[in-house]
C-alpha cells in the first residue's frame, strides 16, 4: 500500500495499529489462522485445476489438513490430503540421515574420500570427500544440467550408468571452494549407501526410515506399481495444461525418486527430531550450516536448508520433478511444520513461497506488501549500476521510468518495490535487499540481498549498465521463425501474436523476444538470448540458446 506521509502523518501509525492488531489475532486463534489460510489456498489452487495437499501443524496441533483443486483432471478426482505426491528433492533429506545412520554404526566416516566406498569413481586427483557430497560442495558436474540427461529421460538407467555420465566430466571447483547444488553428489550417495549397507537404496530407505518412522504411504517411485491414492502430475505448455512428460524414476534416484504424503513427512519430520532415527548430536550435524574453504557459511546443510525467517531458525527444503513441486518447513523454536504439494510444474505461485506464507501468519507475522514512499527518478539512479556477486555472477540494477528492476546472471528480471530508507523487497517473495552506502560521501557502493537460500553481498563495480536495444528490421521473416524447436528435455515453441515474435518453453508462460538482427534475438524478462539457424538453401532448421553460461542447441520439428 503507498500512502503520502505529507497529507496524513497519523495514516502510517493507523495501518501499524491495526496491522500489529491482527497479527497478535492470528497467532493466538487457530480457528482464525485456519480460515485465513483456507482463503488464501482456495483463491491459488482452482477447483478444475491441478492443485495441492497441505498440512500445517503448531504445537502439536492440526491448523489445517486440506486438499485443493484435481488430482486427477481426467477423472474428475479432486485433491484429499492422504493423496500420494512425488516430492523431488526432499528425497535428499531421506538420503543424507541414511549416510548419517551408516556413519552412527561406523560404516561410514564424513571426512573419507569418496573412493573409500567407490574405488573406481576417477577424482583426478581432488580430495572430494562423503561430507562435500552432502552439502553439494564437491565440484563434481550435476548430470541434470547436461545435454546428455534430456535423452536418458525415458529410459530406466542401472546407477553406474547413470555415474558413467558425469564421473569423467571436468570438475566445476576446488572441493569445498564453492557451493553449488548438484544431483550428481546424491547420486553417488545412495550409491555409497547401497555399497556399504548391502541393500538397494529402496529397500534400505523402507527398512530403515519408513518402517521405522510408521510411513506406510511413502514410496521409492516406479511407473508400474499399483500406489493407492498416487495423484497425477502435469504441465503446461502453450496450448494449457497438459499431462507431465514421463521420466525413469532409476534416474532421480537417491536424488530426488520417492513418493510420499503430508501426513508421512510430519511423521518423518516428528521420528527425525525425537531421536528415532539417529541421534541428537547426528541431527545437529545434518541441520548445521556448511563452512566453506574460505570460512564462509553457507545455508545449506545435509539435505536441509538452515536459513534465518523474522528471527527464527528455519529448516526447509523443496523439491521439482515432472509434474510434480512440493515444499517443507520446519520451526523448531515455534514447533511449526508446513508442507505443501503440488502435481503441476505450472504454479502462478511456487509451493515455496505459499508454505512460507503459511508459516509466517503462523508466526504472527503474516506477509505483508506494505511499501514506502514512491522515490523519484534521481533517488532511484543512485542504486543503478551492476554488482559483483562474485568473478563469474552478477546482478544488474536498472530504472524504468519510476520503476527499479534487478537482475541477476541468467536469470528473470524483476521489480523491486521501496520498503524503507535503502531497503527494497520483491512481492510474492520473501526475498528483500539492502543497499550499503560510503559513510563519507553517501554514495551507494554495495548490496546485500537476504532470502530463503541465505544472503549474498555485490560490491558495486560500475555506474553504468549496457542496455540492449532492440533493432528495426523487416518483420515478415518472423513467420519463416516460428514452429516447434525440441531442446534437451523441453520444446521451445515460436509464434507471433498481434504482430510480436513470442517464444514459450515447456511449462513456462509466453514471453516476447527482441531483434538485435534478422535471426538474432533477445529477452527482457530473463538474461537471455536466442539466435535462428539456417542451412544453405535459406530454411530455418534450429536455434541456439543462450543463457547466462549454458549454450543449448535445437532442432526445428
Amino acid at each position: 500500500m503507498k500512502f503520502n506521509i505529507k497529507k496524513s502523518l497519523l495514516f502510517p501509525i493507523t495501518i501499524f495499529f491495526l496491522f500489529g492488531t491482527l497479527s497478535t489475532a492470528l497467532h493466538s486463534n487457530p480457528e482464525l489462522q485456519k480460515k485465513e489460510i483456507d482463503k488464501y489456498l482456495s483463491g491459488i489452487y482452482k477447483r478444475d485445476m491441478p492443485g495441492a495437499a497441505v498440512l500445517a501443524v503448531k504445537n502439536g496441533k492440526v491448523i489445517i489438513r486440506k486438499g485443493y483443486g484435481m488430482a486427477d483432471m481426467e477423472l474428475n478426482v479432486p485433491v484429499r490430503p492422504e493423496m500420494v505426491f512425488r516430492i523431488g528433492s526432499i528425497t535428499k533429506q531421506f538420503t543424507s540421515v541414511g549416510i548419517m545412520m551408516l556413519v552412527e554404526e561406523g560404516k561410514i566416516k564424513l571426512e573419507d574420500l569418496i573412493t573409500v566406498y567407490l574405488p573406481e569413481y576417477p577424482l583426478k586427483g581432488k580430495k572430494v570427500t562423503v561430507r562435500h557430497l552432502l552439502n553439494h560442495t564437491s565440484g563434481i558436474k550435476s548430470y541434470t544440467s547436461m545435454p546428455e540427461f534430456g535423452k536418458m529421460m525415458r529410459t530406466d538407467t542401472e546407477v553406474e550408468k547413470i555415474i558413467d555420465v558425469f564421473k569423467d566430466q571436468p570438475f566445476d571447483f576446488e572441493p569445498g571452494e564453492k557451493y553449488l547444488y548438484n544431483n550428481s553428489g546424491y547420486i553417488l550417495l545412495g550409491a555409497i549407501i547401497e555399497k556399504v549397507s548391502g541393500l538397494k537404496y529402496a529397500d534400505f530407505v523402507k527398512k530403515m526410515i519408513f518402517d521405522k518412522a510408521g510411513m506406510k504411504n511413502s514410496f521409492y517411485g516406479e511407473a508400474a506399481a499399483i500406489i493407492k491414492n498416487r495423484a497425477k502430475g502435469y504441465g503446461r505448455n502453450e496450448k494449457g495444461i497438459v499431462n507431465s512428460s514421463y521420466l525413469s524414476m532409476t534416474l532421480p534416484y537417491a536424488a530426488g525418486s520417492l513418493l510420499s504424503t503430508v501426513d508421512d513427512l510430519y511423521k518423518w519430520n516428528r521420528s527425525l527430531n525425537a531421536g528415532k532415527l539417529i541421534s541428537k548430536e547426528s541431527l545437529k550435524m545434518v541441520y548445521k550450516k556448511t563452512k566453506l574453504n574460505n570460512g564462509k557459511d553457507i545455508s545449506y546443510a545435509f539435505g536441509f536448508i538452515n536459513v534465518d525467517f523474522h528471527g527464527y531458525t528455519q529448516i526447509h527444503h523443496g523439491g521439482g520433478i515432472n509434474g510434480f513441486i512440493t515444499h517443507e518447513v520446519y520451526i523448531p523454536e515455534a514447533e511449526i511444520f508446513v508442507t505443501v504439494l503440488t502435481n503441476s510444474t505450472g504454479n502462478k505461485i511456487s509451493p515455496q513461497f505459499v508454505s512460507q506464507w503459511i508459516t509466517a501468519l503462523l508466526l504472527g507475522k503474516p506477509y505483508s506488501e506494505e511499501s514506502g514512499r514512491i522515490l523519484t527518478e534521481k533517488e532511484l539512479d543512485e542504486y543503478v549500476g551492476v554488482y559483483e556477486i562474485s568473478k563469474d555472477d552478477e546482478r544488474a540494477v536498472t530504472r524504468e521510468g519510476n520503476k527499479l528492476f534487478t537482475q541477476r546472471s541468467g536469470s528473470i528480471k524483476q521489480e523491486a518495490f521501496n520498503r524503507s530508507n535503502d531497503t527494497f523487497f520483491y512481492k510474492k517473495s520473501f526475498t528483500w535487499f539492502t543497499f550499503e552506502r560510503d559513510k563519507r560521501d553517501g554514495k551507494v557502493i554495495a548490496m546485500t540481498m537476504h532470502s530463503l537460500s541465505g544472503k549474498d553481498f555485490a560490491k558495486k563495480i560500475a555506474k553504468k549498465i549496457k542496455i540492449k536495444k532492440a533493432v528495426n528490421i523487416d518483420k515478415s521473416i518472423y513467420k519463416k521463425l516460428t514452429g516447434r524447436y525440441q531442446m534437451e528435455g523441453f520444446l521451445i515453441a515460436v509464434s507471433i501474436d498481434s504482430g510480436k515474435l513470442m517464444i514459450q518453453a515447456t511449462g513456462q508462460n509466453a514471453a516476447q523476444i527482441f531483434p538485435l538482427s534478422k535471426l538474432r534475438y533477445f529477452l527482457k524478462v530473463v538474461d537471455a538470448e536466442i539466435e535462428f539457424t539456417k542451412d544453405e538453401s535459406g530454411n530455418i532448421i534450429g536455434l541456439t540458446l543462450y543463457q547466462g553460461k549454458v549454450k543449448m542447441k535445437g532442432k526445428r520439428l
